[in-house]
């Protein structure tokens, strides 16, 4: 599948400054309709679409049999979601086993959902990998995004907002060198817009 082939499917997210969003599958049975054939043609068009300019984030979804591996194993970096409590990390401490086997070492990190940069680094620390994005427990702005919730979403008033477009420049920045740094676009405020 080439990369223009995305074009038809990925739609574009309102007031996002231009990025565009794939639908993921439905369910267990999608999944297995795309087989690892699928998968790796999938992941070869987001490697040639993220090439060509714009950053390509993968929400891998809970891990299960359904997991996309061909997906996983073509990022450029993998991180695995956890809170900072025990059933957490232990619960991400048998994941963070298998994807060692899959993923080279510093291609893997945590992103951590805690209340402070502490408890980010005591899970990180816990699960033998780095922090690589630390976001705030923010249950209203999650739920609002997640269940459709009504508080306002502006980045401003959000800490979780702010916190993940800071992050999403910051791994934008060390990922893409500085060819690919000077090309992504910038939005009204002059920060740059990273999907």
């Amino acid at each position: 599948m080439p990369a223009e082939g995305l074009a038809g499917h990925a739609q574009e997210v309102p007031d996002s400054g231009g990025l565009r969003l794939l639908a993921g599958v439905n369910g267990p049975v999608q999944a297995g309709a795309i087989g690892s054939d699928g998968w790796k043609r999938l992941a070869s068009a987001l490697r040639d679409l993220s090439d060509s300019g714009p950053d390509v984030l993968v929400d891998a979804g809970r891990w299960s049999p359904a997991t996309p591996w061909p997906l996983v194993a073509e990022s450029d970096l993998v991180l695995v979601g956890v809170r900072p409590t025990l059933r957490h990390i232990v619960a991400a401490g048998r994941l963070v086993t298998v994807l060692r086997d899959l993923v080279p070492s510093q291609r893997l990190g945590a992103a951590v959902s805690a209340a402070t940069s502490r408890q980010a680094d005591d899970a990180a620390r816990a699960l033998a990998i780095p922090v690589g994005m630390e976001l705030p427990d923010d249950p209203t702005t999650a739920g609002a995004l997640c269940d459709g919730g009504t508080p306002c979403l502006q980045p401003r008033r959000s800490a979780l907002l702010r916190t993940s477009r800071k992050a999403a420049r910051r791994l934008h920045n060390q990922l893409a060198g500085p060819a690919r740094v000077s090309s992504a676009p910038v939005s009204d405020e002059g920060q740059e817009q990273v999907a």
